[in-house]
């Protein structure tokens, strides 16, 4: 018998997985430092090949020249949005057998590049850049919600009036 119905579950979920996207969005981990800013070269392709489908224009000297300063006035903002892809991935699914809420990723595509930010580290130099967590506010939050919900939760009231007749 399902203790806790769909809809509290899923606004639960939809709560938890808001605060992630807000984890990525603040471009912080969860120690509150600044994403690991891209590495030049990473960063080069994904402004300038993505734009104009060349690799690099006519007058490659004083294009570099340009683009490394425009790379250092830009570096650091590191959005993990080279294509928006794995963070509109990002969900949750209600396991109706356990009353619980699972969270990852649509594709697997997605969740290795997920996996490469937050456990091994991307690129030649390994930069982990966590998203993955909640803050203890978060936390507090999330359960203050679950509690709420679930004094409201009539599944939840007729499962337990039943079980103590």
């Amino acid at each position: 018998m399902r203790i806790v119905s769909d809809r509290t579950l899923a606004q639960i979920g939809d709560l938890a997985r808001g605060f992630i996207l807000a984890n990525i969005d603040s471009k912080t981990d969860e120690s509150g430092k600044p994403f690991a800013p891209y590495s030049f070269g990473y960063w080069l392709v994904k402004k300038y090949k993505k734009k104009s489908g060349a690799k690099t224009p006519a007058g490659k000297a004083r294009f570099l020249q340009t683009a490394i300063g425009a790379w250092n006035a830009d570096k650091n903002n590191v959005t993990l949005a080279k294509t928006g892809l794995m963070r509109s991935s990002i969900m949750y699914k209600i396991d109706p057998s356990s009353d619980t809420i699972k969270f990852g990723f649509a594709t697997s595509e997605d969740a290795e590049k997920a996996f490469y930010h937050i456990i091994s580290g991307a690129g030649k130099g390994r930069v982990r850049r966590d998203f993955w967590y909640f803050s203890k506010q978060q936390e507090n939050l999330i359960a203050d919600k679950a509690l709420e919900l679930l004094t409201e939760d009539k599944q939840l009231r007729d499962y337990l009036r039943n079980s103590f007749e």
